[in-house]
């Protein structure tokens, strides 16, 4: 019998209660999102003007999972060539290799207009399938289910708003001042990604684990102030996302092999079979729902501008 993280972390929530002294605050995870959140900082930033070193770190990163697999070492608890440990080298490999290169190619080459548009359309593609590939993982609980039929929904509506932009004849990807602004995931589609990966992270890692998600919002905002607003935030998720992400792969798979982190005591997870969770992940499939019935409209009205602030150039 399969049992999920949402049951065994509400029995170590309950248990912990009582034991754990809530005035004393620090933790070694508490160094750990410290970590996490400085270098996603640095490393987007840095981008802005140094792509070329962030891409060498990118690449180099897969060192931590050839150490880990020569000297059989885990990552965390995942042993490796264990499923866990094979689908974390998997994300990498999406994330880091398909999606935070490409971006930083652009960046830091000097590509034609036509190339420029050809990674736009991969790192697009590669975000689609970073969606799908959560869809590997068990589903045991309705919260879980719900959740996969909302990314199943980030999917198509993904592709179509792509396909009503193509119509449109809008360049995807515009490089300017060291940013690249992508279209292609309008403020509505990230609204609904945020809650359904805050989700998914939660039952399938730890509530701390959508530290991530939280993260990516911040350096949007960050690089949208540094730009002087020059494009509408949803722009910038495409230059953020994959850098913040390929960060936050490496920085825990470094981590998870230190026995400093390793072996800290387990902090309770409160993120369980709580009734809301349910309830969000309702709404957040209701709401997909209409995120992709716009995306269609769109798609065949093309009368209708995708976004009336900006007249649909980028």
């Amino acid at each position: 019998q399969v049992e999920s993280t949402f049951a065994s972390s509400s029995r170590r929530s309950t248990m912990a209660s009582a034991d754990v002294d809530q005035g004393d605050a620090w933790h070694p995870y508490m160094l750990y999102w410290f970590l996490q959140s400085a270098s996603a900082l640095i490393a987007c930033q840095v981008s802005v003007r140094f792509p070329k070193p962030v891409m060498a770190i990118m690449i180099l990163s897969c060192l931590v999972y050839l150490v880990s697999y020569a000297l059989d070492e885990p990552i965390w608890t995942d042993a490796p060539g264990s499923f866990n440990w094979w689908m974390s080298f998997v994300k990498w490999i999406i994330v880091n290799g398909f999606a935070a290169v490409p971006l930083l190619c652009i960046l830091s080459l000097k590509l034609s207009a036509g190339m420029q548009q050809a990674l736009a359309v991969l790192i697009l593609v590669i975000l689609g399938m970073n969606i799908a590939w959560t869809l590997m993982y068990d589903a045991p609980l309705m919260v879980q289910k719900v959740n996969a039929a909302t990314g199943v929904v980030l999917i198509l509506a993904l592709t179509i708003h792509c396909a009503a932009i193509r119509r449109r004849s809008i360049p995807l990807v515009k490089l300017d001042a060291g940013i690249a602004y992508i279209r292609g995931t309008p403020l509505s589609w990230l609204v609904c990604y945020t809650v359904w990966n805050a989700l998914f992270a939660g039952a399938n890692y730890s509530v701390s684990s959508t530290i991530q998600t939280i993260l990516f919002w911040c350096l949007m905002v960050q690089l949208y102030y540094w730009s002087a607003q020059s494009r509408p935030v949803e722009d910038y998720f495409l230059h953020v996302r994959p850098i913040q992400l390929g960060v936050y792969i490496m920085v825990s798979s470094m981590c998870g092999q230190i026995p400093y982190f390793q072996d800290a005591e387990e902090v309770a997870e409160p993120f369980d079979g709580h009734p809301f969770y349910l309830f969000l992940s309702w709404v957040n499939l209701a709401y997909g729902l209409l995120v992709l019935v716009w995306s269609v409209v769109t798609l065949v009205n093309t009368k209708i501008p995708l976004r009336k602030f900006d007249s649909d150039t980028l």
